[in-house]
């Protein structure tokens, strides 16, 4: 080796990055985590399975409910039994409940769709109508109509 390269002692050494570029990079460093992670949990949603909106039965929704007491406390495949008789009369109980109130219900909505539909102009009123129609297929249990059916129901 020459003596001027021997005397030099950055030679042979790489250059550390300038205060500056250590910010810059760590910054750079954080927006790509950051939108790696907005990336994963947009993905995740749109490529999650639509939940099915049907409704349970009486009895899928007393065995679920059975279960996840049974699953919670520690019970005896008799206390089982007993609670899913308790459980299925308390649901059969509300299901005609609902069936009772159901008309007044039903008329409440309309009263909502009409009272709300009337303060909006033209094009407000045709999103409020998807939007109701979004809501009362969700909060009912199963869609009513005021026109006269031309299909005989259940309960005929």
């Amino acid at each position: 080796m020459s003596e001027s390269q021997t005397d030099n002692p950055t030679v042979g050494k790489p250059l550390a990055p300038s205060r500056r570029r250590c910010w810059l990079s760590l910054l750079l460093m954080t927006v790509i985590f950051v939108s790696g992670g907005f990336i994963g949990a947009g993905l995740t949603i749109i490529s999650r399975p639509e939940r099915p909106r049907g409704r349970r039965t009486l009895e899928e929704a007393r065995d679920r409910f059975t279960e996840k007491i049974a699953d919670r406390r520690d019970l005896s495949e008799q206390q089982i039994e007993q609670v899913r008789q308790i459980v299925h009369e308390r649901l059969l109980a509300g299901q005609k409940l609902r069936k009772k109130i159901q008309p007044e219900m039903e008329t409440q909505w309309i009263l909502l769709k009409e009272k709300v539909g009337a303060l909006l102009n033209a094009e407000q009123a045709q999103e409020w109508e998807k939007y109701y129609t979004e809501l009362h297929d969700r909060w009912t249990p199963e869609k009513t109509s005021t026109k006269p059916s031309t299909q005989p129901t259940k309960d005929d």
